[in-house]
């Protein structure tokens, strides 16, 4: 389940450029980034570039590490 995949956005595909390590999901709807673990460990998600987190109101960049059952919105 690593590696790059395409979200369906409406009749157009998205790229997301984001590598998604096993047990993490990467969703993307509209202009947001929906990122979760689902893993029963904690997972770093290595961002292609900046974004902003919606949930924190803070920039994010690199590497982020997700605990389990954790989750974050970017844009």
């Amino acid at each position: 389940m690593s590696g790059y995949f395409y979200v369906i956005g409406g009749a157009n595909y998205e790229k997301n450029e984001i590598a998604s390590p096993d047990g993490i999901s990467i969703k993307k709807r509209g202009d947001f980034t929906f990122i979760m673990n689902f893993a029963d460990e904690e997972k770093t998600v290595t961002l292609d570039k900046e974004y902003f987190n919606v949930i924190d109101e803070k920039s994010v960049s690199g590497d982020v590490k997700l605990p389990v059952c954790g989750y974050m919105i970017i844009k």
